[in-house]
Formats: structure tokens, sequence, C-alpha cells
């Protein structure tokens, strides 16, 4: 309680800064007033409790997300045009660089460099991070062969090239690491869907071991055939999530039209 006096009683100041001390109403050298205590004691409490809780609030949702996010995802994303690919693919990457997650991206490279502009043009550093090792790019037309037995990829090769880069990465990154994946595209391309097939469920096999975010693309005219019909329902099968863009009409064509594809990963 303020001190009784016969003098006027002095107002004190506030700062809109947390955590600020309330300044002393009292001329230097004196005492400090009941006041002071009592003001600094309850108003600091009152400014700083709101971002305490705000804060605890943002480490919760911070806490929720990282569990969600620590079984890791294997995502099929089906596309209609190379405008789409390289839309999704740097949003996935600038994501991940938002978060701190290391990039592993195994691309053809006439869907890189449309990526690359898009980067570019989103203050994306693209140099800091391929210096850092934070983000790796192969060629998935050179690197394929690294894994393919004939037909169908090799389970030992696959896990001796890519699965040993991805173990390095993930060590590397204290478990922060997301992928985007082109080689089953390659053999969807070819018409080898069984090879897809069998390379999708080898990286599943690395996204339960590694827990990391795995996002495979592939061009939706490859499955325009109703003969590739059961191809792509195997394929949605051994991913966790199924999606496309609205503005990939045929993508989700096929997606709506297959609705076991659809809920595949339900």
């Amino acid at each position: 309680f303020p001190p009784q006096g016969d003098g006027p009683r002095r107002r004190t100041h506030r700062s809109c800064s947390p955590g600020t001390r309330l300044a002393s109403t009292h001329e230097p050298g004196t005492h400090q007033s009941h006041t002071s205590l009592h003001a600094r004691a309850f108003g600091h409490s009152l400014l700083v409790s709101p971002f305490r809780l705000f804060a605890e609030f943002l480490r919760s949702r911070v806490a929720e997300r990282q569990s969600r996010l620590s079984e890791g995802q294997h995502v099929f994303r089906l596309f209609d045009t190379t405008d789409s690919v390289a839309g999704t693919v740097a949003t996935f990457l600038c994501d991940g660089w938002d978060a701190g997650d290391w990039m592993l991206v195994v691309i053809k490279m006439r869907n890189w460099y449309p990526v690359e502009r898009r980067l570019r043009r989103r203050g994306f550093p693209i140099g800091s991070a391929l210096e850092e090792g934070r983000l790796i790019v192969l060629d998935a037309a050179m690197t394929q062969p690294a894994i393919m037995n004939g037909e169908l990829p090799d389970r030992e090769w696959f896990f001796s090239t890519l699965g040993r880069l991805v173990a390095r990465l993930w060590t590397d990154s204290r478990g922060r690491l997301r992928i985007y994946g082109e080689h089953a595209e390659l053999l969807a391309e070819e018409g080898n869907f069984e090879g897809a097939y069998v390379l999708e469920q080898l990286w599943e096999e690395i996204r339960g071991r590694f827990a990391c975010n795995v996002l495979c693309g592939y061009s939706a005219a490859h499955f325009a055939d109703a003969a590739n019909a059961d191809a792509l329902r195997r394929i949605c099968q051994s991913h966790s999530d199924v999606r496309c863009e609205s503005s990939d009409i045929l993508a989700r064509w096929l997606l709506r039209h297959d609705r076991a594809a659809v809920n595949a990963a339900s």
C-alpha cells in the first residue's frame, strides 16, 4: 500500500516492454517506497504471465507438430504438368529449410531446372544449402542404374547406395530429413509399373527405419490408360498419403475415379 504523507502522491510509469522493472517514484538517494515494491512484485507478474502463457502455447504446438512428423510420411503426388511439379517441390523444400530439415532430391534434370528457378525467386539459399550439405540433388536418370538389377530394383544395391546416403544424412541432420524422389517415376514412364511398385516398397522401408518424410512425384499421364488402373492402385497403397493439386485436372480425375486409390492411406 502507498505510504501516507502530506506531500502530493507521485505517479508511477509502467513500461510496455515485457519484464521491464517499474521505475522508482522517489528521488535518488531515498529508500524505495512500498508502492514501488508492490508494483514491481505484481506489475512484473502481470506483464510476464501472458507472454509466458503464449510461449508455453507455442512450445506445445511445436511439440505437437514434431510428434506428428516423428513417424514420417510417405506421400504419393500425382502431377499433370512440369509447372505443378516445380511448385510443389519448391514448397516442399522451402518448408524443409524453414523447419531446419536436411533435404535429398532425386529428380529428372528437366524437372529440377524449373524447381531451381522457383526456389531462387522465393529466396531459397541454394548455394549455401548445397555447400553446407543440407541440400543434395541427384540426377534420377544417372543414378537409377546403381539400384536396378534388370527390370526390378535390387534391395541390396538400393540400401548400399541410397540407403547408406539416407543413413548418413539422417545422422548429420539429427533426424530432420525430407526426401523427394523420381526414380519410380522414371520406371512408370517406361511402363515398368512392377519395378515402380517394388521401389516404393523399399522407400517405405526407408521411411519406417529412419522416420523421414518422403515425397514421390508421378506424371498423371502414365496412368491415363484404363489398363493401368491396377498399377495406380497398388502404388497408391504403398504410400501413407495420396495427393494432387486441385489445378491438375487429369490427376484429380484419376484419383476420384479410383476410390480405392484415394482411400489407400485410410
